[in-house]
C-alpha cells in the first residue's frame, strides 16, 4: 500500500523494532521505559538509530546513506507538553505549521472545534482547548504521518475520549499512518485499529 509506514530500527540498548503499518491508527503500549516515546523521536528524525531503515509512502527518510531531517519528512508529533508558542495566538500557531498554500488555518481550527479561540494566546486556554489547538497546527501542516506522544495524558476521562474519537476520524478521512503512544487502557482499545506492545524495546511476544 503506497501510503503505508514500515520502518526497522535499532538504537543499542533501548530499541530493536520492525514494523510495516497501513493507514489508520495504532497504538503503541507497553510500560515506561518500554521505548515508545524513543521510537517515536526516531521516525520524526529526532534521534538518529543505530542502524535500520524508514520508509513512508514509498519515500526513504532513514537508510544506508539517507538521513532526511525532521522539517523534510512531513511527520508531525504531538507531545503532551503541545509546544504552543506562547507570544502567538492559536491561529498564528496553526499558520505556523502550513506548508501547501490552499490550506486554511481557520478551517482546521474549525473542524478540531476551537475556532473560537482563533485570537486568544495559549496562557488563556483551557487544557482541552489547547490540546486541539496543538493537534490542528499538526494536521494543518499536511503530514504523511502523525505521531502523538500521550496528546490526552492531562485531559478528563470525558474529554479524552472524546478528542481522541475526533482524531481517529480525521486520520482516517486524511488516509495517512498514524500512531497513538499511551498508558491509558481505554484509549487503545477505543483508537486502536492496531495495537503494538513493546516490552524492552522489542515488540512483546
Amino acid at each position: 500500500m503506497a501510503s503505508e509506514l514500515a520502518f526497522s530500527l535499532r538504537i543499542a540498548g533501548r530499541l530493536e523494532l520492525a514494523l510495516t503499518l497501513p493507514p489508520g491508527m495504532s497504538v503503541l503500549v507497553g510500560p515506561s521505559g518500554a521505548g515508545k516515546s524513543t521510537c517515536l523521536l526516531a521516525l520524526a528524525g529526532l534521534i538518529r538509530p543505530d542502524a535500520g531503515e524508514i520508509v513512508l509512502a514509498g519515500r526513504t527518510l532513514f537508510g544506508p546513506g539517507i538521513d532526511e531531517p525532521p522539517w523534510r519528512r512531513r511527520v508531525a508529533l504531538v507531545f503532551q507538553n503541545l509546544a504552543l508558542f506562547p507570544h502567538m495566538t492559536a491561529l498564528e500557531n496553526v499558520r505556523f505549521g502550513i506548508r501547501e498554500p490552499k490550506v486554511d488555518a481557520r478551517d482546521w481550527l474549525a473542524r478540531m472545534r476551537v475556532a473560537h479561540v482563533a485570537e486568544r494566546r495559549p496562557a488563556t486556554l483551557s487544557g482541552g482547548e489547547a490540546q486541539r489547538v496543538a493537534l490542528a497546527r499538526a494536521l494543518a501542516s499536511s503530514p504523511a504521518l502523525l505521531l502523538l506522544d500521550e496528546p490526552f495524558s492531562a485531559l478528563d476521562p470525558a474529554l479524552r475520549a472524546e478528542l481522541a474519537a475526533e482524531v481517529r476520524a480525521v486520520v482516517a478521512q486524511l488516509a495517512i499512518p498514524a500512531i497513538l503512544v499511551t498508558h491509558h487502557r481505554e484509549d487503545a482499545q477505543s483508537l486502536g485499529e492496531r495495537i503494538v506492545r513493546l516490552r524492552d524495546g522489542a515488540l512483546e511476544r
